[in-house]
């Protein structure tokens, strides 16, 4: 049997978030007032994603992520979307689960219609309100998960070296996020990216004056086939990983707390 080439393409829709935690490895708590990613935005990547991976045969998962991805108001419409031109793949939506009993019977319905899954990460010590949650799911046999085996989560700090000085070679070999089952290669704007990193370059270097650069070796063309994808996605070796110090990305800080918004939670 064939195996799947691409095993996982991201699309964070927004980078905001209404919990603003500290050491988030998307920066959500630094772009309060970022612009979301427009629904015609997401449609025009989601085309060419269809087009080039058989409408989804050649891909496992479509992950929609944010920050908070239920703050965009596109949301539901984007799901939709996703899932009339990757009908062979899974399509999941990231969460911290805190806008999930808001939602109506009506747009729970779109989501169990268009076999969205949910993946829930969990923050907050509160286990009533957990199973509120499954329980709505439930009732409207939506698939659901939690993120790490469903304990609270525990954040790592993703540090960054801002003069660029390590191993390009040896900062990829440990990298957990471009390599390994469940890869954080994302698509944005005609652009696929290894990893969500290099997405965000341009949050640290606008607020805390850093110069993370990108290069050609950091991206490639959504315009591209899917086996060159599927080679630059396994095969290439990012620039942008001389500044990810890897080797520490394992340590970890603990559970939520509010960001402070210092650079010391990423660098």
């Amino acid at each position: 049997m064939r195996m799947t080439m691409i095993q996982r393409i991201e699309v964070s829709i927004t980078d905001r978030c209404n919990l603003n935690c500290a050491y988030c490895s998307h920066y959500a708590s630094l772009c309060k007032d970022t612009k979301d990613i427009s629904l015609q935005s997401f449609i025009d990547d989601i085309q060419r994603l269809g087009f080039i991976t058989l409408r989804g045969k050649e891909l496992g998962t479509l992950g929609i992520l944010g920050g908070e991805p239920f703050l965009n108001k596109d949301l539901l419409d984007m799901c939709v979307i996703a899932r009339e031109e990757l009908p062979y793949s899974r399509v999941r939506i990231t969460t911290n689960g805190t806008r999930l009993l808001d939602l109506t019977g009506q747009q729970l319905g779109i989501l169990r219609r268009n076999d969205i899954e949910i993946l829930i990460s969990k923050y907050l010590h509160d286990t009533s309100f957990y199973n509120e949650i499954e329980r709505v799911l439930n009732e409207y046999h939506i698939i659901y998960k939690y993120t790490q085996g469903g304990n609270i989560t525990i954040f790592s700090k993703f540090c960054m070296d801002e003069t660029g000085s390590q191993s390009p070679v040896t900062s990829h070999d440990n990298c957990t996020l471009c390599k390994g089952t469940y890869t954080c290669h994302e698509l944005r704007n005609g652009y696929i990216y290894p990893c969500s990193q290099i997405v965000r370059a341009d949050v640290l270097n606008k607020h805390f004056g850093t110069n993370f650069k990108i290069t050609d070796k950091d991206r490639i063309s959504i315009n591209y086939s899917r086996s060159e994808i599927e080679s630059f996605l396994k095969d290439n070796i990012p620039d942008f990983c001389r500044y990810c110090k890897t080797k520490e990305w394992n340590k970890l800080i603990g559970t939520y707390i509010r960001s402070k918004d210092v650079k010391e939670e990423y660098i």
